[in-house]
């Protein structure tokens, strides 16, 4: 019964925001083997009119992905929400790929972007954080895998530099 009620609040768009937060986060606890498939349609099944505060309760999707699911399906879930229409979201992706092993390439992506970085110059900011502070915590790692994640992170910085034109993303990337 009460999954049944989480589901529907979690589902329901026009329910109070905090509702659909928790109802969201809730479901992880009733129904472990079906969370996955309800976060990723909550998180890209996108009506064609979104009510105003949805990028809220999207934002707080990204949070949950990264922090309870497994690394593989939660790297795949944000790689696959790359073009939600919030930068707020776009950014809460970001930081969520931060604490993510193996999400290095897909923050590259974010701000030098191989064929398009993200439009936002806050959201690239925040991939430079990321990128910046993978580089300082694998320089203190010994061993190749250290040396390895520090190399990425370092390229990406460069890479954005390079092409970065906005100079908060500028500031961040030399932070």
């Amino acid at each position: 019964a009460v999954g049944a009620l989480l589901a529907a609040l979690a589902a329901d768009r026009a329910a109070a925001t905090d509702l659909q937060r928790a109802a969201l986060a809730g479901i992880l606890r009733t129904d472990p083997s079906g969370a996955g498939a309800r976060l990723r349609a909550r998180l890209l099944e996108l009506p064609p009119e979104l009510p105003r505060d949805d990028f809220l309760v999207r934002a707080r999707v990204v949070e949950i992905v990264a922090s309870r699911l497994p690394s593989g399906e939660a790297l795949a879930l944000l790689t696959a929400a790359r073009r939600d229409p919030s930068e707020h979201v776009r950014m809460a992706r970001v930081r969520a790929l931060a604490v993510l092993d193996g999400a290095v390439d897909e923050v590259q992506t974010v701000v030098a972007g191989g064929t398009e970085p993200d439009p936002s110059a806050r959201v690239r900011a925040c991939g430079c954080r990321a990128l910046g502070a993978w580089a300082l915590a694998a320089l203190g790692a010994a061993g190749p895998p250290g040396d390895v994640v520090a190399h990425d992170a370092l390229e990406g910085l460069r890479g954005a530099l390079d092409v970065e034109e906005h100079a908060l993303a500028q500031r961040v990337a030399l932070d």
